[in-house]
């Protein structure tokens, strides 16, 4: 079985690697919220933590090699503010899948398949509250998913029997302006100086706001020039009811079975 091998940043109190703060897989790095528990075996420690996605990780330290491991990822409740206020859990998928309307069930099962072949044995994929849209969190990187998923398409083009559509997922936030402004912020970084961009806005399960508004809100804080027709760079904001996700790619960084996106 494959191992996913972690860097780990630690807190060294009356020990060496008293207690991880932050953790990064595959170049993304994660700040710990919480420490749920830990446990001691032999020859290794383990850690049970809430990190800044939402999510619940099992990863544990080898004390000989000095090396660090991910255990375990899954799914995690609400999660406490600073205030002890508990709030809803927004989404934290990578990776934004579009799927027919076929069996659920076999949906989930390729892209499992896809994604254990990719080094992944153990993503979180779940429905999302749009229709033939599923999250994907995967500890692999989405953009380099997308990747080998075309790849794969054209080596073997039935591969893909219920996925449409493969599409990283940076930044969520609440499907509210000002959060989205400041999503968008964080994300606007990625386009460099003199790449011209184009904006694409999806809208499921939301009406508070139009396409044409929302364009026009998010396009003010972006200097560089606008090309609807040849960008280098494309802002994707996907509405998924009270969730946004403001995610900057390049034009070759989605992938669709149906047409060019």
């Amino acid at each position: 079985m494959s191992r996913t091998i972690i860097k780990v940043e630690s807190y060294s109190g009356y020990k060496a690697d008293e207690r991880p703060v932050s953790f990064a897989i595959r170049g993304r790095t994660f700040t710990v919220r919480d420490l749920l528990d830990r446990w001691y075996g032999e020859g290794h420690d383990y850690f049970k933590l809430r990190a800044d996605d939402g999510f619940i990780y099992i990863i544990r330290h080898d004390r000989g090699a000095d090396e660090w491991e991910l255990v375990m990822m899954e799914k995690g409740g609400p999660a406490p503010l600073e205030d002890g206020t508990v709030v809803t859990a927004l989404y934290s998928y990578n990776l934004l899948v579009s799927y027919s309307w076929r069996d659920f069930r076999k949906v989930r099962q390729e892209i499992a398949a896809i994604l254990k072949e990719f080094g992944d044995p153990g993503p979180v994929i779940e429905k999302t509250v749009a229709r033939g849209i599923c999250g994907v969190r995967t500890t692999l990187d989405a953009r380099e998913v997308v990747r080998k998923v075309r790849a794969l398409n054209e080596a073997n083009p039935i591969s893909l029997y219920y996925t449409v559509k493969w599409a990283p997922a940076d930044t969520w936030c609440a499907s509210v302006m000002e959060e989205m402004k400041k999503a968008l912020d964080r994300e606007k970084v990625k386009i460099e100086k003199g790449e011209k961009w184009a904006m694409k806005v999806e809208k499921r399960r939301y009406t508070a706001l139009h396409s044409a508004d929302i364009i026009k809100e998010l396009a003010a804080l972006i200097d560089e020039k606008v090309d609807l027709d040849n960008p280098d760079k494309i802002v994707r904001v996907e509405l998924l009811g009270k969730n946004a996700c403001i995610t900057v790619v390049r034009p070759s960084d989605v992938f669709s079975t149906a047409k060019p996106d």
